[in-house]
């Protein structure tokens, strides 16, 4: 299934990543949701595993389009809290983890001054 949902997001974003990879772009406002009906928390982790190992081959890193939102899938902070998303837990990853969830943090702040 994860091998898969890889080759579904690679399809689907071609260009996408193809930008991303070759000219270290980076992959900004992707979400964990899908055209999926009743779709599983494991379905969802998986989903959000294949964009981030896509996602994570971008020179320049990547960024969730939205800290809180009212559609689950659409809220950063719900999917990590509630495992849909699992980043890691490597020191490196979690240092990582940590500067984006700060710059998402501060990106809110400042638009909301």
């Amino acid at each position: 299934m994860h091998f898969q949902l890889m080759e579904i997001i690679f399809s689907t974003y071609t260009s996408y990543c193809e930008l991303t990879l070759i000219h270290n772009w980076f992959p900004g406002e992707w979400v964990n949701e899908w055209n999926v009906t009743n779709g599983s928390q494991k379905d969802y982790q998986d989903f959000g595993r294949a964009q981030l190992e896509v996602y994570n081959a971008a020179s320049f890193g990547w960024s969730y389009w939205t800290l809180k939102n009212d559609r689950q899938h659409w809220d950063f902070e719900w999917n990590i809290r509630n495992h849909y998303l699992q980043l890691g837990n490597s020191p490196k990853t979690q240092i990582f983890n940590t500067i984006v969830l700060l710059g998402l943090v501060c990106t809110w702040l400042y638009h909301m001054l």
